[in-house]
C-alpha cells in the first residue's frame, strides 16, 4: 500500500465526523454494488458474512469467490483466501487479476512455488510488467536467480518507470559485484520514485564503496531525512564522514547510531512476535510504537490498518493513529484523533 493510500484509509477509520455509512440491514438481499463499497472502504469485517452467504447460495458465481478471498486478506486471513481464490480461477480462469490475488495470498503463506504457478497462469493471459515482478520476487525468494533476473528485467522492458523492478535489480546486480549498472538502476528507481528510501540507500552504499563520499554523504542524510533512526544508513554516513575528515560529524552521527541500533532491535524482536502470533492485538501496537519512533510511518500505518480490522475504535490505537498523522504533519486530523481517544477513554460514544 502507498503511503497516499494508507493515509485515505487512516483517515477514513480515525476521523471524528466521519463514520461508514450503516451497514445494510440483515434479511435482505444485498447488492454487487453493495458489496463492493464494502471492500472499497475496507469494512472486511462487514462484507465478509455477506460474501459467505453469497456463495453460499450461488455456489458456482466466480466472482462472488473472488470477492470473499478479497475481503480475507483484508482480514489478514490468507489460507481461507487463497481456497477462495482458487475456486474462483476454477470457475473463471480468464482473469489475470484473481491470479494475481491468489499469487499474494499464497505468498503471504511462504508458498513462493504455488504463488510462481498462478503468476505464470496470469502471464499467459497477457503481458503486464506488475506480473512479471511478482515472478521476479517469487523466484528470487526459492534462489532462482537468474530466472528473477529476467522477470525483473521483463517489467522494465514493459515500464522503464516501474521503480520497484529497479530497485530489485539493482540490489541483485550490487550483490553481483555489478557496480556501474547497480548504481545506474538505483538511479533509474530514484528517477520514477524519488521517495524510494531504499533505493538511496542503496545508491549511497555503491557510491561510498567506489569512493565517492561527498555524493554517499547526500545519498545517506537524504535517507536519515525520511527515517531519522536508520540504523545502517547512520553507520554509513558516519564511515563517510570520517573518511571525508569530518570527525566531529562522524561521532554526532555515530552516537545517533548507537540509539537507533537499540529501537532498530527491538522492532525486530517484535515483529518476529506479531509473525508468531497475528491474532495478537497488543503485540501488534508494540511495534506500531516502535515503527513510529523509528520514523517508520509507512509501516505503522499499514499495521493500523489490520489493528482497525480487528479491534476498531479503540483509545490506544487512536493515539498511535494520532502520532502518525502528526509525523505526516497533518496536525487537524491527528488532533481529531486525539480527542475521539479522550472521547473513548471518559466513556462516551464515537460520534
Amino acid at each position: 500500500m502507498s503511503v497516499a493510500a494508507a493515509t485515505v484509509l487512516l483517515l477514513a477509520l480515525l476521523q471524528p465526523g466521519a463514520a461508514p455509512e450503516a451497514a445494510p440491514p440483515a434479511g435482505r438481499e444485498v447488492s454487487l454494488a453493495e458489496i463492493e463499497g464494502l471492500l472499497r472502504a475496507n469494512r472486511f469485517v462487514e462484507a465478509e458474512p455477506i460474501l459467505q452467504q453469497a456463495v453460499r447460495q450461488h455456489p458456482d458465481n466466480a466472482r462472488m469467490h473472488y470477492l470473499l478471498g478479497f475481503a480475507l486478506v483484508g482480514l489478514q486471513r490468507h489460507a481461507e483466501a487463497a481456497g477462495s481464490l482458487r475456486r474462483a480461477v476454477e470457475l473463471e480462469p480468464g482473469e489475470p487479476s484473481w491470479w494475481h490475488a491468489l499469487a499474494k495470498a499464497l505468498r503471504e503463506q511462504d508458498d513462493d512455488h504455488g504463488a510462481i504457478e498462478a503468476l505464470e497462469r496470469a502471464l499467459a493471459l497477457g503481458e503486464d510488467a506488475d506480473l512479471h515482478f511478482a515472478l521476479g520476487a517469487c523466484r528470487q525468494n526459492v534462489g532462482e536467480r537468474d530466472a528473477a533476473e529476467r522477470s525483473f528485467r521483463a517489467a522494465l522492458a514493459l515500464d522503464p518507470s516501474h521503480a520497484q523492478a529497479a530497485l530489485h535489480l539493482a540490489k541483485m546486480q550490487a550483490y553481483r559485484g555489478h557496480a556501474d549498472e547497480a548504481v545506474a538502476l538505483y538511479r533509474q528507481a530514484l528517477e520514477s520514485d524519488p521517495e524510494l528510501f531504499e533505493a538511496r540507500f542503496g545508491l549511497g552504499v555503491q557510491l561510498a564503496s567506489a569512493g565517492r563520499h561527498e555524493e554517499a554523504v547526500e545519498a545517506f542524510q537524504a535517507v536519515i531525512k525520511r527515517r531519522p533512526a536508520h540504523a545502517e544508513a547512520l553507520y554509513k554516513l558516519s564511515q563517510s564522514l570520517l573518511r571525508l575528515g569530518r570527525r566531529e560529524e562522524a561521532m554526532q552521527v555515530l552516537e545517533r547510531y548507537r540509539s537507533a541500533n537499540r529501537i532498530a532491535k527491538s522492532i525486530e524482536f517484535a515483529e518476529a512476535s506479531v509473525e508468531l502470533h497475528p491474532e495478537d492485538a497488543q503485540m501488534r501496537r508494540d511495534l506500531t510504537g516502535l515503527l513510529l519512533e523509528a520514523g517508520r510511518t509507512e509501516d505503522a500505518l499499514l499495521q493500523l490498518q489490520v489493528l482497525q480490522v480487528m479491534e476498531p475504535l479503540r483509545a490506544d490505537t487512536l493515539r498511535l493513529g494520532a502520532r502518525a498523522f502528526e509525523q505526516l504533519g497533518r496536525t487537524e486530523e491527528a488532533r481529531g484523533a486525539l480527542a475521539l481517544a479522550e472521547r473513548l477513554e471518559a466513556g462516551e460514544p464515537a460520534p
